[in-house]
């Protein structure tokens, strides 16, 4: 009889919880315009770097600018008839109610050409944050756009999480702090080292989903490598 021995030794062993889980982004939204308008101009490409408020879509503005600036022109003369009077008044040739006239009317011209502005500042959709421009491909020049219409979405892996649905049974094994592995799908596997940073006060909900007997944690990622992708 052939026999097979081994030796016995000492280890140190450590109890894990093995799930697995989808990444997300800790920055990731939807670019989605103000108001309705048709693109014009498209300043940025799919998948390009983008700072927070550069601008992706021009919208037609022609109206919006040609009422900008009569309201310019209109506060500039206003500011100057408010000066005059305040000048007027300091020498008493015109009564203080006068001066006050002219000064309020000057600020009201301020205020509408800065809402003015504004109004022109729709008209170009910016990036609300710094990031990765998703998928542009369903917007092209000539194409109308609606007031929040989602046109892409822009997205910064540099920080990742996991969205763990832990169950119930081991939830008490699980704290905040705790050193929590990340290895990808795929040959090779991306190998990450993160913490838990959220523990749900509930147990079955995950999201906006049910999942009965399971607790949602979260774990936070630094992305060193970049290979890591939200959705992943």
């Amino acid at each position: 009889m052939v026999v097979q021995t081994e030796t016995i030794g000492e280890s140190i062993f450590n109890p894990s919880i093995a799930v697995i889980s989808q990444l997300a982004s800790t920055t990731d939204v939807s670019l989605r315009p103000e108001v309705d308008g048709r693109v014009v101009k498209i300043l940025a490409t799919q998948g390009q770097q983008v700072k927070a408020g550069q601008p992706i879509l021009v919208l037609d503005n022609v109206q919006q600018s040609a009422a900008l600036d009569a309201s310019k022109a209109e506060a500039r003369k206003d500011i100057v008839n408010a000066e005059r009077y305040i000048f007027l008044n300091e020498q008493g040739a015109v009564s203080t109610m006068d001066r006050d006239f002219y000064v309020t009317q000057a600020i009201q011209s301020r205020d509408q050409a800065r809402a003015k502005s504004a109004d022109l500042g729709y008209k170009y959709v910016t990036a609300p944050i710094s990031g990765e421009i998703g998928d542009l491909g369903t917007v092209k020049l000539g194409d109308y756009v609606r007031q929040g219409q989602a046109i892409t979405g822009i997205v910064d892996n540099r920080d990742l999480w996991t969205l763990m649905d832990v169950p119930a049974t081991q939830a008490s094994r699980v704290k905040l702090g705790q050193a929590v592995q990340l290895k990808s799908q795929g040959d090779p596997p991306v190998i990450s080292t993160g913490k838990v940073v959220f523990i749900s006060p509930y147990y079955g909900i995950s999201g906006s989903q049910s999942s009965p007997n399971t607790v949602l944690v979260k774990a936070s990622f630094p992305n060193l490598t970049g290979k890591l992708k939200t959705g992943q």
